[in-house]
C-alpha cells in the first residue's frame, strides 16, 4: 500500500510540476500580449499624433486655402478695376496740366482756345485723378500677388507635410491591416490559451483520478486490515476460549489424577518410600561386609525410584573421610592404619532420609545394619500422618 501510494504521490507531484510550468507559460503569453498591447498602444498613440498633426496641417491648409481664395478674389477685383481704368501715366498728365496752365497764363489766347484748353485740363485732371486711383490698386495688386505667392509656397509645404503624414498613416494602416489579418489567421489557426487550458484540465482530471485511486488503495488496505483485525480478534477469542476449555479440562484431569494418586497413596503404606530406602541401605551395607579392603564401594545400590519421581545421575564425590593423623616426632613404631569407608552423595542422602549416620569403618557396619532393620520396623509401625521426628525422640 505504501509503495502504491508513493508511486501515486510521485505522479501527482509530476502533474503539479507540469501545472507550474503551464502557469509560467501562461504568464509568458500574457507578458507577450502585454508587450503587444503596449506596442499597439504606442502605435495608436503615434497614429493619434499623426492624425492630430494631419488635422493641424489640414486646418492650416484650409486656412491658407481660404486666405488664398480671398486673395485671388481680391486680386481678380483689383485686376478688373485696373482693366476698367485708362492706362495713363500720372506724371505725363501732370506735365501736360502744368504745361497747359502755364500756356494759359503766359500766352494770349482767345476765349475759345482758352476754354478748349481748360476743358482739356479738366479732362486731364480727371484722368490724373483716375491715374492716381490706379496706383494704389497696382500697389495692392503687387502686395496681394506677393502674399498669394508666399501663401502658395506655404501651402505647397503644408501639402508636402500632409502627403508625408498621409503616407505614414497609410503605411501604418496597411501594417495594422496586415497585422490584424495575421492575428485573425493566428487566432483561427490556434489559441495559445486554449491549448494550455486543455492541458490544465487534463492534468486536473489526472490528479483527481490519481487521488481517487489513492483513496481506493487506502480504503482497500484499511478494509483488508479491518477484515484481518476481525479475523485476528475472532481467532484470538477462539484461542482464548479453547485455552480456557483446555485449562479447565487439564485442571479436571489433574484433579482426577490427583484424586487417583491420593486413592493410590491411601492404598499404599504411608512410609513405603522410607522402607524402600531401608531395603536399599541393607543391600548396600551387606555389600560392605563382604569386602576386606578399605576402598570405597564401587557399585551403587539399586534404588527403587518412587512413582512420580525421576532419578538424577550424579558424579561420585568423596564427601566424608577420616582425617589422617599427624605423625609424632621421635616415634619409631608405625601403627597400622584403620580402613575408612567413603560414601557417595546419594548414599549419604539415603542415610539422612531415615535419620541415621553412615558407617565410617568396617566395625560399624554390623551395628548400622541392625539400626537400619530397626528403623524399617519403626517406619512400618508408624501410622499415616505421624511426625517422624517426634516419634524418634520418644525412642
Amino acid at each position: 500500500m505504501n509503495d502504491k501510494c508513493e508511486a501515486i504521490d510521485k505522479e501527482i507531484s509530476g502533474c503539479f510540476a507540469r501545472m507550474e510550468e503551464l502557469k509560467i507559460e501562461r504568464q509568458m503569453i500574457s507578458e507577450g500580449f502585454r508587450i503587444e498591447r503596449a506596442a499597439r498602444m504606442e502605435d495608436m498613440a503615434a497614429r493619434k499624433a499623426l492624425l492630430e498633426r494631419r488635422n493641424e496641417l489640414t486646418a492650416e491648409f484650409s486656412t491658407g486655402k481660404s486666405k488664398a481664395s480671398a486673395l485671388r478674389s481680391e486680386l481678380s477685383q483689383i485686376r478688373e478695376q485696373i482693366s476698367n481704368l485708362p492706362h495713363v501715366q500720372s506724371g505725363e498728365l501732370e506735365a501736360k496740366i502744368m504745361e497747359a496752365e502755364e500756356k494759359i497764363e503766359t500766352e494770349s489766347m482767345s476765349i475759345k482756345q482758352e476754354r478748349e484748353l481748360n476743358t482739356k485740363i479738366k479732362g486731364w485732371r480727371d484722368q490724373l485723378r483716375q491715374a492716381k486711383t490706379v496706383e494704389p490698386l497696382l500697389a495692392r495688386r503687387k502686395v496681394v500677388e506677393e502674399e498669394l505667392k508666399l501663401l502658395q509656397t506655404s501651402m505647397d509645404e503644408l501639402k508636402g507635410k500632409l502627403n508625408a503624414v498621409y503616407e505614414k498613416l497609410g503605411a501604418k494602416k496597411e501594417k495594422k491591416e496586415e497585422k490584424k489579418e495575421g492575428e485573425e489567421e493566428k487566432k483561427e489557426r490556434e489559441d495559445p490559451y486554449q491549448k494550455i487550458n486543455d492541458e490544465w484540465k487534463e492534468l486536473q482530471a489526472k490528479i483527481d483520478a490519481k487521488r481517487q485511486e489513492k483513496r481506493e488503495v487506502r480504503n482497500a488496505y484499511f478494509e483488508q486490515r479491518r477484515q484481518y483485525n476481525e479475523f485476528s480478534s475472532k481467532n484470538r477469542r477462539m484461542r482464548v476460549a479453547r485455552s480456557v476449555l483446555e485449562r479447565k479440562q487439564r485442571e479436571a484431569a489433574e484433579l482426577e489424577q490427583q484424586r487417583k494418586e491420593e486413592e493410590e497413596m491411601l492404598k499404599r503404606h504411608p512410609f513405603e518410600k522410607e522402607m524402600a530406602v531401608c531395603d536399599d541401605l541393607l543391600v548396600y551395607l551387606k555389600g560392605l561386609q563382604t569386602k576386606t579392603t578399605a576402598t570405597p564401594a564401587a557399585a551403587k545400590p539399586a534404588f527403587q525410584v518412587p512413582e512420580g519421581m525421576t532419578l538424577l545421575k550424579r558424579e561420585e564425590e568423596v564427601l566424608y573421610a577420616e582425617e589422617p593423623k599427624k605423625k609424632k616426632k621421635d616415634r619409631r613404631e608405625r601403627k597400622q592404619k584403620k580402613t575408612a569407608f567413603t560414601h557417595d552423595l546419594g548414599t549419604l542422602q539415603s542415610f539422612a532420609m531415615v535419620h541415621l549416620k553412615a558407617p565410617v569403618s568396617e566395625e560399624e557396619v554390623q551395628a548400622t545394619v541392625e539400626l537400619v532393620k530397626a528403623r524399617k520396623a519403626f517406619f512400618d509401625a508408624l501410622p499415616r500422618g505421624a511426625d517422624v521426628v517426634a516419634e524418634l525422640a520418644k525412642l
